[in-house]
């Protein structure tokens, strides 16, 4: 996943091109979540991996307009994969969920043919203050981070300001004292982390609200 959820890491060329030596020389296939390609923040660029040499016939890559547009309810995404794999991935989506709503496919073709760079551009400047609004309050409360570098969502440490409690407890303790809601490392990580303060010690943040729900999560972790 490029940019990654929950990390916000977007991979560089050379760790691309690391993974696409290692497809090439053991023949193997590779799927890429891209869904955030149009967030990449300090002038980071998106490279998707079926762009570098002996790619494009190996990968499935996925994007979601769901994402691209703020439309998650929507649920409307695409493939772009090899020729070789389209039977299967139809038959697997016509057993899945047919398709999208006719009405949504044709608003999602608006967007995708009337909308121009500045939209794109706007949204970036958009999440880049919310990504400020929120590092700085989550910095102050006492939760270590790195600044994403892609996506819209932050990952933070805990143990700093709740020694020996798994990220599940300082989430509840989050809800509580701070109204602020995040999601625990054991949603990621798998059930073996959980009850381990040790490896169960990070919450991702999700900034794609609105800027005054923000600044209240901001005064809510003042509180803490």
């Amino acid at each position: 996943t490029t940019p990654h959820n929950p990390t916000g890491k977007v991979f560089t060329r050379v760790e691309l091109e690391s993974i696409a030596q290692l497809c090439r020389e053991y023949d193997i296939a590779c799927v890429t979540d891209e869904v955030y390609e149009y967030l990449t923040y300090d002038g980071r660029e998106h490279l998707s991996i079926a762009t570098l040499p002996g790619m494009a016939e190996r990968t499935i890559t996925m994007g979601s307009y769901s994402k691209t547009f703020a439309i998650t309810g929507w649920r409307i995404g695409y493939l772009v994969s090899p020729p070789s794999t389209h039977e299967l991935l139809k038959t697997i989506a016509d057993q899945m969920f047919v398709c999208t709503p006719i009405p949504l496919q044709h608003g999602v073709a608006c967007g995708i043919t009337e909308l121009g760079p500045e939209f794109y551009s706007s949204m970036l400047s958009g999440y880049t203050r919310k990504r400020g609004i929120i590092s700085k309050a989550l910095l102050k409360a006492g939760f270590p981070h790195e600044p994403p570098q892609g996506a819209y969502y932050l990952t933070a440490e805990t143990t700093e300001r709740f020694p020996g409690q798994t990220s599940e407890q300082v989430v509840d303790i989050l809800i509580e004292k701070a109204h602020v809601a995040g999601v625990p490392a054991s949603d990621f990580l798998g059930p073996e982390v959980k009850g381990d303060p040790s490896r169960s010690n990070f919450i991702r943040f999700s900034f794609a609200v609105p800027d005054e729900m923000l600044e209240r999560a901001a005064k809510g972790l003042e509180r803490l």
